[in-house]
């Protein structure tokens, strides 16, 4: 596993120990956890985005076709 150096502030460093303490984690395995959460999070809001995006497509769509099916009956 690679290591690697992180400047935080002295405040988030004071948080993160006392909430690792309280879940019975080093300062390692509760950054390593921490980033794994967001990175999932960043990938699922991005996934989230592209599906909300598909679905305005698909409703534009629908209206197009709504449109050219009144114009064809009318």
């Amino acid at each position: 596993m690679a290591k690697i150096n992180v400047s935080l502030p002295d405040e988030v460093i004071v948080r993160l120990d006392e909430d690792a303490r309280r879940h019975g984690l080093t300062r390692s395995e509760y950054i390593r956890r921490s980033v794994e959460l967001y990175a999932r999070y960043l990938h699922l809001e991005e996934k989230v985005e592209e599906r909300i995006q598909a679905l305005k497509d698909a409703v534009t769509e629908q209206d197009t076709l709504a449109e050219r099916l009144a114009e064809y009956i009318a």
